[in-house]
């Protein structure tokens, strides 16, 4: 094999080497925020679940709370000599009732609005890891094509060079000479200039 061959076909193998390599480099590093993305999505998860017991718990202490404050209100009015059933009694008791079950919703919303906002971030997180592996599938197509693409563009390079190489032998002692007159002579060039 010719030296210049083998410096065609080196450098194409090079190229395509380097292609794939850097298409599987890709691939990994896609792989590797892929599973970045899917750990944050189980962690979410897991905050999601967290915040909802803890929404639970509180708003259980928080009924739990309320119950002791009714009682308290109910035996406040007691002592004072109204009776319970009475209209200001009764308002009052009925307004402490109502804004104690306020509070109580109040905690559940915001546990659920807390562990909805973890959830909708597991799912972006799974869509992200979802998107980051065929982006990886991506690249690494994109590098065997590249390679596939540097050894077409080789083959192509070293026919080019053969053939170059090729006609370069067949017109040695031949080729186009001007002449005195109208047009181009063919033929051995060096019966004019020998």
């Amino acid at each position: 094999m010719d030296p210049f061959t083998a410096a065609i076909i080196g450098s194409t193998a090079l190229q395509a080497g380097g292609a794939i390599m850097q298409g599987n480099q890709q691939a990994a590093a896609y792989g590797q925020q892929a599973n970045a993305a899917e750990r944050n999505a189980k962690m979410s998860d897991i905050q999601a679940r967290q915040a909802y017991d803890a929404g639970l718990q509180n708003e259980l202490a928080q009924r739990r709370s309320a119950s002791k404050q009714q009682a308290d209100v109910r035996a406040s009015v007691a002592e004072s000599g109204f009776e319970s059933g009475s209209g200001t009694a009764m308002a009052i008791q009925e307004q402490s009732a109502r804004d104690l079950e306020m509070d109580a919703l109040q905690t559940r919303y915001q546990a659920l609005l807390q562990g909805q906002g973890f959830e909708q971030q597991a799912v972006m997180d799974r869509y992200a890891a979802k998107t980051l592996r065929q982006s990886g599938k991506n690249a690494r197509r994109a590098g065997y094509l590249s390679a596939a693409t540097s050894v077409l563009s080789g083959a192509a390079g070293y026919g080019l060079a053969t053939k170059a190489g090729a006609a370069s032998a067949a017109t040695r002692g031949g080729g186009l000479a001007a002449g005195g007159g109208v047009g181009l002579r063919v033929g051995n060039v060096n019966q004019y200039w020998g």
